[in-house]
């Protein structure tokens, strides 16, 4: 069996975080735009390995 690679890991971090945060939005702890915002942040640090300048 092959191991993952890094795209793939940072897809499947990707998707796990943002199931999270979509759970945060139906149940009211975040608003869509929060939930926009986040999610963006975070592609852009797993994309570029920083957070995103605010």
């Amino acid at each position: 069996m092959n191991e993952p690679n890094e795209l793939e890991l940072t897809e499947s971090l990707f998707n796990a975080i943002a199931q999270a945060l979509e759970a945060c939005c139906h149940s009211g702890h975040l608003s869509a735009d929060e939930y926009i915002s986040l999610l963006d942040s975070v592609w852009f640090t797993l994309d570029f390995g920083t957070r995103r300048p605010r």
